[in-house]
């Protein structure tokens, strides 16, 4: 999504070029084999909540409290916080529960975190001009709580620390002081789209998908990502701004009120964004921030 004369409409949310420390990853977050013990625990202790949800055929509807999908949501922020301990000790973790509590200063990234209630507000605008708005209750039905604004914002609040504290917060620094911003991003996102998988069977919301659905599922996750690293580094590792964005994320486009018109246009909002962050990248436009890959040395 571009504009003519070389300035993009989605310029004002892209990170800033990478300052010098901001390039100067420590040697402990280039290592692969933390990542990959994150990657590991992450998926373990999910999918050790949701498979044997699915081997009872329990199914996790909208509304309803029990059986809920919420607990394996905090396996990567666990996970996170376990490897973080382990590799880097009490500092790593200090600096990392520091930037869970630090919202970012610049308006525009404030902005930034809040814009999906922007994009729900104009679905539900859309909605309103061609058809019936959907009842008031179905805005806070939601996948594994119960019908309560108290259960939705606890839902959206774990959801997004629990995702967020762990993908952007740890996984991202890392592989990106290998990879650069885009690589890592895109690496990020089949992992984090594949870490969804037992969700399809357990999860009824999920589980209607249909084939051309589940490939708008993954277009809608790497646009996501792609959106949530230009945040991350743009407010110099924000995870409370990361969590933000995908708790007000979830609350524009996962509930039963969102089903069809309104989470399209969330969703296309968000696709469109992340275009214009990819355009910017193509044309030297540094939009993702980051560091980029150190160069190889060559072999002799």
């Amino acid at each position: 999504m571009s504009a003519t004369r070389g300035h993009d409409v989605g310029a004002s949310f892209a990170a800033p070029p990478v300052v010098a420390t901001q390039t100067e990853i420590p040697r402990a977050r280039a290592a692969v084999a933390p990542v990959v013990a994150f990657f590991v625990l992450a998926y373990a202790l999910s999918w050790g909540w949701w498979v044997p949800l699915a081997v009872s055929g329990r199914l996790v509807e909208r509304g309803d409290g029990w059986p809920s999908h919420i607990p394996g949501l905090l396996g990567p922020l666990i996970a996170a916080l376990a490897v973080l301990a382990l590799t880097e000790g009490r500092a790593g973790v200090r600096r990392w529960l520091a930037d869970m509590v630090r919202w970012p200063r610049e308006r525009r990234w404030r902005l930034a975190v809040v814009a999906p209630l922007g994009f729900l507000a104009l679905g539900v605008l859309v909605v309103a001009l061609t058809g019936d708005l959907p009842p008031a209750g179905d805005f806070i039905r939601y996948s594994g709580t119960g019908a309560s604004v108290g259960a939705l914002l606890v839902a959206v609040v774990v959801n997004g620390f629990g995702e967020e504290a762990g993908w952007r917060g740890y996984a991202l620094p890392r592989l990106q002081a290998r990879l650069g911003a885009m690589r890592a991003t895109l690496v990020l996102a089949a992992a984090w789209t594949a870490w969804h998988a037992p969700l399809f069977v357990i999860v009824a919301s999920f589980k209607g998908f249909g084939p051309l659905t589940r490939v708008g599922f993954f277009v809608g996750i790497t646009a996501g990502a792609l959106v949530l690293t230009s945040i991350y580094n743009g407010t110099g590792g924000s995870i409370l701004a990361v969590a933000a964005w995908h708790a007000t994320y979830n609350l524009a486009a996962a509930t039963t009120a969102a089903d069809g018109t309104i989470a399209a246009v969330t969703s296309a909002c968000v696709i469109f964004w992340a275009i214009s962050l990819v355009q910017r990248e193509r044309a030297g436009r540094p939009a993702l921030g980051g560091p980029r890959p150190a160069p190889r040395t060559p072999q002799r």
